[in-house]
């Protein structure tokens, strides 16, 4: 096994399983050194329990700003300076000018948590039914950490995430419009057993709450989960608000979705209001094959930031995501994201293919100096959208194998399942109101 990559062989089935990337809460990722494992995901349930996954996680073309002011709380050395050194000046009594000038007192800039602009969506049509929700919506998604507890040195971070989707929404069959999302974190339906599930009259809502075993020092962590969606009173719009809380230790994270109803059908390749097109062409473990038809639930396209700036844990990743899930439990995901701590840059690459037969994960993670690593793998991506559209396409190529991984085949009778050099995998999809 190359060094590269021996690092999979702890967390296989928790790469394949778990979708759920760079949420804010958790505990301290300061002490994860490169790769994949900087991440921490939902589950993720303290410091000393971290969990690698893949991400969930971004639509590009939007922009993040990190915190401006350094952590003691002054604009800077030099402001400080030049403060003193004035104070020193007309405290003297030297006066060279004639008259004493008035000190100017440095000003605080505020803290600025990263933000990601809410994404356009288009007007009502009003000649959709307003009897039910159920049809296609196109989301508006935001998330944003609060402010963290400066005296929580455990978990300083400051966190974004925002993009757009694409989802059907139906009936339950207990007359819940349940809405699917492509997020992974957020993809609960209310019949998991750890769920607490209440109806309302124009919506929903639930909470779902998880408990880690204790920690060395006998700590537990809870992750508290929760989400209400609102459906207007003509069913063409619907806001959601939820909330990610870990205690005791971590901020809180809150989620903003706004949507609005694009088609009276549950079916894109049906529905008369929009347009749409859909391909995935692939060389998998040296097989050529495509993929023309599916029945899509989601469509998505997301970004996210995480940062601290504590002095002694300086923590950064980039995340941006394409993906979709099918009716038929199909899923494709492409990911890029990069990280820095302390000045060592990695980057990863990452494809889960779980459709038409394949199941592919592909992970290609390095440190930024090795160039070996980082031309072993290639995720070339484009995204159009606007008010009235979504649409990505992008292809993943394992060009070298010794530096990309598929932790489904680090068992001896698994091995069969290591990606071939010259494999891709390439989808492209395209929805387009109106036709």
């Amino acid at each position: 096994m190359n060094k590269n990559i021996s690092w999979f062989q702890t967390s296989a089935l928790a790469l394949m399983f778990s979708t759920a990337l760079l949420t804010g809460c958790g505990g301290d990722d300061g002490e994860v050194e490169e790769g994949i494992d900087g991440i921490s995901p939902e589950e993720t349930s303290s410091q000393d329990e971290q969990t690698s996954a893949n991400p969930d996680e971004s639509g590009p073309g939007t922009e993040s700003s990190e915190p401006t002011a350094p952590v003691n709380g002054t604009t800077g050395d030099q402001s400080t300076e030049d403060s003193s050194e004035t104070s020193d000046n007309n405290g003297s009594g030297t006066n060279t000018g004639g008259t004493d000038e008035p000190v100017e007192e440095p000003t605080e800039e505020p803290t600025e948590e990263p933000t990601v602009t809410a994404y356009a969506l288009p007007s009502v049509n009003a000649a959709l039914a307003t009897s039910t929700p159920a049809g296609i919506w196109m989301l508006s998604i935001n998330e944003e950490s609060e402010t963290p507890n400066e005296d929580n040195s455990l978990n300083p971070f400051l966190f974004s995430k925002a993009g757009k989707e694409l989802v059907v929404i139906k009936d339950n069959g207990d007359g819940d419009f349940i809405l699917t999302r492509c997020d992974s974190g957020w993809r609960v339906d209310g019949t998991e057993a750890d769920v607490s599930f209440t109806s309302a009259e124009d919506g929903y809502s639930w909470t779902q709450s998880n408990t880690s075993a204790p920690d060395e020092s006998g700590v537990e962590t809870t992750i508290t989960t929760s989400l209400t969606v609102t459906y207007s009173e003509d069913n063409q719009t619907l806001t959601a608000s939820g909330s990610i809380a870990t205690t005791p230790a971590g901020e809180n994270l809150t989620l903003a979705v706004d949507g609005v109803k694009i088609s009276d059908e549950t079916d894109f390749t049906a529905s008369d209001d929009l347009s749409f097109s859909y391909s995935l062409d692939y060389t998998s473990l040296g097989n050529e094959g495509s993929h023309a038809a599916t029945t899509l639930q989601c469509i998505g396209v997301l970004e996210g930031s995480k940062t601290t700036e504590a002095e002694d844990d300086v923590w950064q990743v980039d995340q941006v995501e394409y993906n979709y899930f099918s009716d038929e439990g199909e899923q494709v995901q492409f990911y890029r994201f990069d990280q820095n701590i302390d000045g060592e840059e990695n980057r990863t690459l990452g494809a889960v293919v779980n459709a038409n037969g394949l199941g592919a994960i592909l992970i290609n993670s390095c440190s930024t100096d090795d160039t070996d690593c980082m031309a072993a793998a290639t995720l070339v991506t484009n995204v159009t959208e606007s008010d009235s559209s979504l649409s990505f396409s992008a292809r993943y190529d394992v060009i070298d194998n010794d530096y990309v991984a598929n932790p489904l085949a680090l068992l001896p009778w698994t091995a069969f399942l290591w990606p071939h050099d010259g494999d891709f995998y390439d989808v492209d999809i395209s929805v387009t109101v109106g036709q």
